[in-house]
């Protein structure tokens, strides 16, 4: 078993990154986010956050990505929470 780091995905946002995470750790995929200092830099070539897990979970974790990034959602079977403005009915 590796315990090597191994970069599984970068995005531009550390929000995108912590959904990631957070998704990742719901299926027992221990993960760390590396780059949040830089993400936020407006700049000609702005900071990336990295998603890095154990090597040995590299395989996994992509195919929990990809089907999610694969997955159709019908919003109208969705429970949303839809809070209406105060003063609206």
């Amino acid at each position: 078993m590796s315990n090597k780091p191994a970069i599984l995905k970068s995005v531009p946002t550390e929000i995108e990154a912590n959904l990631i995470k957070g998704l990742l750790t719901g299926h027992g995929i221990e993960t760390d986010i590396e780059g949040i200092l830089t993400s936020g830099f407006r700049a000609e070539a702005p900071g990336q956050v990295h998603i890095v897990v154990h090597e040995d979970d590299l395989q996994k974790a992509q195919e929990i990505l990809d089907e999610i990034n694969t997955k159709k959602i019908n919003w109208d079977e969705e429970d949303i929470a839809q809070d209406k403005a105060p003063g609206q009915e």
